[in-house]
């Protein structure tokens, strides 16, 4: 899934503390959902920062002479005004930053865009009407279709308050227009009038589904008991990386390794989770441990270290019940941590 985002769903939470937009901030971490910007959102969100911080300090200034003037004293001829540019570069990174806690995908339009946006208004179709030549929500919708056509797979998720120019009557769904659109090129796109009509269709149901909730509901006793195979099985270099990381790389007598216990750590601090309807989901989660290994040196001396482990599991629930686990120690998802383990 990726997220799109209008510009008057960033202006109507500008810091982006409401409880709703946390919680859709969350969902993209959860979810490993991207949140996307068409450039021009991001062009006009800065301008529109800058205006409102020009008409704020106004008014902040005009109400602190005001108050002066009430306590009989002398109103300020000057305050320190900000630095409206710079305001403006501190807010979009941190913008970049917020939104991005996942990733954050800006888009541009297509340079060749401009033939189908004046085709689409001379048919007076939407997001066009007779009252709005609505050009700008024009190249938006432009750049999502693009945008949509190179994730075919999607769903893509578009959330912007102008239900006039981009919903249907109901506004729960795109115009018929640009419905239609989207159905004969086969693309996955869906609208949302606010943050909290999202919310209620892909994130309410997955609130459960967190750190905590992992770490209390994973039957870690069922895991252990295939780890140590799995631990085993992670490629050899790895274990003389570490041996050699402790000691020398130089070593030059015969060197082996027996993995004699594993156990995973009883955390879930990674994972993503996809939604399969009927309160099915699939979670994948990158899961570690400790492994102890004895290191057999010229098969004569025996040294025991200890390192972290991590590995890809996979489960599957349904009514908020693990059903499924599958752990996976293939090569390129298992590995030992390289630092050095704390005596």
């Amino acid at each position: 899934m990726h997220i799109i985002l209008d510009t008057n769903i960033i202006r109507q939470d500008w810091r982006q503390n409401s409880k709703p937009f946390k919680r859709l901030i969350d969902y993209s971490v959860k979810t490993w959902s991207p949140i996307v910007l068409p450039e021009i959102v991001m062009i006009e969100i800065g301008r529109l920062y800058e205006r409102e911080v020009v008409k704020v300090f106004s008014n902040f200034r005009n109400a602190f002479n005001d108050l002066l003037k009430l306590t009989k004293n002398q109103p300020v001829q000057s305050l320190e005004v900000p630095e409206y540019g710079i305001a403006r570069i501190e807010y979009e990174q941190y913008l970049k930053r917020r939104l991005g806690q996942f990733e954050l995908i800006q888009i541009s339009p297509r340079t060749d865009a401009l033939p189908d946006i004046i085709t689409r208004w001379s048919e007076n179709r939407k997001p066009f009407n007779l009252e709005n030549d609505a050009f700008r929500d024009a190249i938006i919708w432009s750049s999502i279709v693009d945008f949509a056509k190179k994730h075919a797979w999607g769903p893509i998720i578009f959330i912007s308050s102008n239900v006039y120019d981009f919903a249907n009557s109901s506004q729960d769904d795109l115009h018929s227009d640009l419905k239609n659109e989207v159905d004969m090129l086969g693309l996955k796109v869906k609208f949302f009038k606010s943050i909290v009509q999202f919310n209620e269709v892909y994130v309410d149901h997955m609130d459960f589904l967190n750190e905590h909730w992992l770490k209390e509901n994973i039957d870690w006793d069922l895991l252990n008991t295939g780890v140590l195979e799995g631990v085993s099985g992670i490629h050899c270099g790895f274990y003389f990386e570490y041996f050699g990381r402790i000691f020398t790389k130089d070593f030059e007598g015969n060197l082996n390794y027996d993995v004699v216990e594993a156990a995973y750590d009883g955390t879930a601090s990674t994972f993503a989770a996809d939604w399969h309807g009927d309160d099915e989901y699939y979670v994948w989660m990158n899961l570690g441990g400790i492994v102890v290994i004895d290191y057999l040196i010229d098969d004569e001396v025996v040294i025991r270290l200890k390192a972290y482990f991590h590995t890809e599991v996979s489960i599957e629930i349904k009514g908020r019940r693990i059903v499924k686990y599958e752990a996976n120690y293939y090569e390129e998802n298992s590995g030992l941590a390289l630092y050095v383990f704390p005596d």
